[in-house]
């Protein structure tokens, strides 16, 4: 599963990952992540950290998202895909495993 609510960047990121993946789904917004998450059950999700009002007017940073998928399903793997370096994220996201 690749989030980022850069349309440009998740269509990159999924190309590169179609190579090694059977089915990518792509979500522009925490959630969709959170709502489609125990229905596609990923393996793998690709998440930004930082995203812009989703779908619902509402703000769901990838941060947040994350802790909501893994309160659903506790195994799955995310990798966060920044530009930020910021240590509050990269301390939130250690937290997260």
């Amino acid at each position: 599963m690749i989030v980022d609510d850069n349309a440009l960047m998740r269509e990159e990121i999924s190309r590169s990952v179609a190579l090694q993946s059977d089915t990518v789904l792509e979500c522009c917004d925490g959630e969709c992540a959170v709502a489609k998450c125990p229905v596609f059950k990923p393996d793998w999700i690709l998440m930004d950290i930082k995203m812009s009002k989703g779908s619902f007017g509402k703000k769901m940073n990838g941060i947040l998202a994350s802790q909501k998928i893994k309160e659903i399903m506790p195994n799955v793997k995310i990798a966060f895909v920044t530009g930020y370096d910021d240590f509050s994220y990269r301390q939130a996201a250690k937290e997260l495993g």
